[in-house]
């Protein structure tokens, strides 16, 4: 989207609503003209593992990592100061009501080509359902994305389709984990090679992280998550290809929307 000329970082931030079914305080609001979501580190609700009011920052962190790449995955997104303190502040992005990029159909319904196929389960008919996603760049840079970040809630919702094609990923808070944590509904390459340009996003990052993307993510994690990431980056650019589930943790997020 195109931001108006307007002071983002010192602009007076009004909150117009709340959207209720986030877990943690999550407003809408705006900056002038500008529609952002806002969300107070005061407002986060703790988890067992993850660091108190730290999940604003891991949002900023997964900006960064976007931007490095360059793939225009994450909404701008910054820290500031706020009605309610400090939070994140990502400028809003209106999704397509008509495009579901993640979607549950039919098991006798799943299209030959185009879509690649997550898991399968029963409906509460008890009908077989199998979960599928769009096989598109867009989302493979994404998955490649979570993986970097070990995304632990990519869920369906948390993918806004663009009415002209572009898929913006949102709710990156429980991120940058030292331990496996990636849950995500984009399993669907797995196993498959990364092509030159998915290897080439990497390369930056891993590059980044001895300049100036290791710096400001220095200011945003420990440094025992910053040198995690850059052993995730390792580790894919040998491989070369879509990683499996690891850990103890579920592989998909619940709910998957």
């Amino acid at each position: 989207m195109t931001v108006p000329e307007v002071d983002l970082d010192g602009g007076e931030l009004h909150l117009e609503g709340r959207i209720t079914v986030a877990s943690n305080a999550t407003f809408v609001g705006k900056i002038d003209e500008v529609a952002v979501v806002y969300k107070p580190e005061a407002g986060e609700r703790p988890l067992w593992d993850f660091p108190d009011r730290t999940l604003a920052r891991r949002e900023v962190a997964a900006y960064l990592v976007s931007q490095t790449l360059g793939w225009n995955i994450v909404p701008r997104t910054w820290l500031r100061d706020g009605p309610l303190g400090v939070g994140m502040v990502q400028l809003w992005q209106e999704p397509d009501p008509e495009q579901d990029p993640v979607d549950v159909v039919p098991s006798a319904e799943v299209p030959d080509e185009g879509w690649r196929t997550v898991l399968e389960g029963s409906d509460e008919s008890g009908r077989t359902v199998t979960v599928i996603h769009e096989d598109t760049a867009a989302l493979r840079r994404m998955a490649v994305f979570d993986v970097l970040v070990n995304n632990a809630d990519r869920k369906g919702g948390h993918i806004l389709p663009l009415p002209d094609g572009h898929r913006y990923g949102v709710d990156h808070g429980v991120t940058f984990h030292v331990e496996p944590k990636l849950r995500t509904v984009l399993w669907g390459w797995l196993g498959d090679p990364l092509d030159p340009d998915e290897v080439a996003g990497v390369e930056l990052v891993r590059a980044g992280l001895g300049g100036d993307l290791g710096v400001e993510l220095s200011a945003l994690l420990s440094a025992a998550e910053v040198a995690a990431l850059a052993a995730r980056c390792d580790r894919l650019l040998a491989e070369g290809a879509f990683p499996g589930p690891d850990g103890d943790m579920p592989a998909v997020p619940w709910p998957l929307f």
